[in-house]
């Protein structure tokens, strides 16, 4: 009873207070009984037993939650809870937790017409996510899949938090990713969170319309998740990784131009006005990616649209320098253009370029680079994506490679 004691004590001291020292009123005395009562409603709601919680109904008739915490204890010990539910969903016709307990019950005793009913009205008075959760979870159920596509969007719409429970239950009734797109409200938070779930859920791969949805709408927090998308599929499959790019590239959400192997675009910043990137940075994508060599300096020159490498003749005997991932069309026949440049025309040897493409026919197609002239050179793609790789090997009979080249006005084309 020492629970009792403390919360009675607790509560006269307040009334007593209310009252003012020395008064013992009428407002007093039936404040100290309600205290009691309180105390006593309190305490046996604690003990959370069918005759407690009884006594806490008889002595707190009005109090919803006591009628709830009875059903489900009398449920417990194999009564009937009905009587209570109602009782409730009586004193609280707002709180829709009631009847949505009423409906989970009617479930198993097989009304499936009144778990329907309750639900719904639960719904109308309710329009938080809990009663449209719990009617898109009996919907599914009972197979009823208009009804549950319908209250599957009605959940997202109002869902502010994580929804990863209800894109898994519509990913379970429909294995189709544009069926489950479809019933997805189409908002820029909502798709925003849904390609977050695809991302961690190993379901990429069905994140085509929904990237570019997101990318278009202003990505938010999830550009490196967008970036990350184009990355895996640059090589394998840059269609998608072409479409998600270009449309970030139009929105100026990234500071590139648009790619387009079909017309000749295939190079990102091929005047090096943005600053390169080396490879643990970030997701370069289609962008630089800088390789440090020992031996080897670079400077980024934006304002000649060129890069300059100083080797100071220590460098390796073989290494890479800088690439890039690039899309192609196959069967499309390409030039890359470019000016090298030395101090007084002063040759260096060794530099070339690369184009190593994958697939099914991988090969490769090389360039020297010769200082003081133009060059260019012409391939034909064999696969939907290259690396362009800038090298360095060291001639046979020559030493290493010591001086200044700028590598200025590099520009990919069709080849006419």
């Amino acid at each position: 009873m020492t629970a009792i004691a403390s919360s009675i004590k607790k509560r006269c001291y307040f009334w007593a207070l209310r009252a003012g020292a020395g008064m013992l009123t009428v407002a007093f005395l039936w404040g100290i009984w309600g205290s009691c009562t309180a105390a006593v409603a309190d305490y046996n709601e604690q003990l959370n037993t069918p005759e407690t919680l009884r006594k806490a109904v008889t002595l707190a008739p009005d109090n919803a939650a006591f009628r709830a915490l009875l059903a489900e204890a009398l449920e417990g010990s194999g009564e009937d809870p009905k009587p209570q539910l109602i009782e409730a969903m009586r004193l609280s016709p707002l709180d829709s937790q009631y009847a949505i307990r009423r409906a989970f019950r009617a479930e198993i005793e097989g009304d499936f017409a009144g778990t329907e009913a309750l639900l719904l009205e639960a719904a109308r008075l309710d329009h938080k996510a809990n009663p449209r959760w719990a009617l898109m979870n009996f919907y599914f159920r009972r197979g009823r899949e208009a009804d549950f596509w319908h209250w599957f969007n009605r959940t997202l719409s109002v869902s502010l938090g994580g929804a990863e429970a209800v894109y898994r239950l519509g990913w379970n009734m429909a294995q189709d990713s544009e069926v489950v797109l479809g019933h997805i409200p189409n908002t820029p938070r909502i798709m925003r969170q849904y390609l977050e779930y695809l991302a961690g859920n190993n379901r990429l791969d069905d994140a085509g319309a929904v990237a570019v949805r997101v990318a278009s709408s202003g990505p938010g927090g999830q550009l490196p998740l967008l970036m990350a998308y184009c990355e895996r599929y640059a090589e394998g499959d840059p269609g998608r990784a072409v479409l998600v790019w270009n449309t970030l590239a139009r929105g100026k959400t990234i500071p590139y131009r648009p790619l387009s192997p079909e017309s000749g675009e295939i190079l990102t910043n091929e005047d090096f006005r943005i600053e390169l990137a080396s490879e643990q940075s970030r997701h370069r994508v289609f962008d630089w990616n800088l390789l440090p060599v020992e031996g080897i300096s670079i400077d980024r020159l934006p304002e000649q649209k060129g890069i300059r490498f100083d080797l100071s003749g220590e460098e390796p005997e073989t290494c890479d320098l800088m690439e890039q991932r690039i899309p192609l069309a196959e069967g499309k026949t390409y030039a890359i253009d470019w000016q090298a440049e030395t101090p007084n025309d002063t040759p260096i040897t060794g530099l070339f370029w690369q184009v190593t493409e994958s697939g099914p026919e991988p090969h490769e197609v090389t360039a020297p680079i010769a200082g003081g002239a133009a060059g260019s050179f012409v391939f034909t793609a064999k696969s939907q994506s290259a690396m362009l790789r800038l090298k360095y090997a060291r001639l046979p009979g020559t030493k290493r490679a010591s001086g200044s080249i700028t590598i200025r006005n590099l520009h990919g084309r069709l080849a006419r």
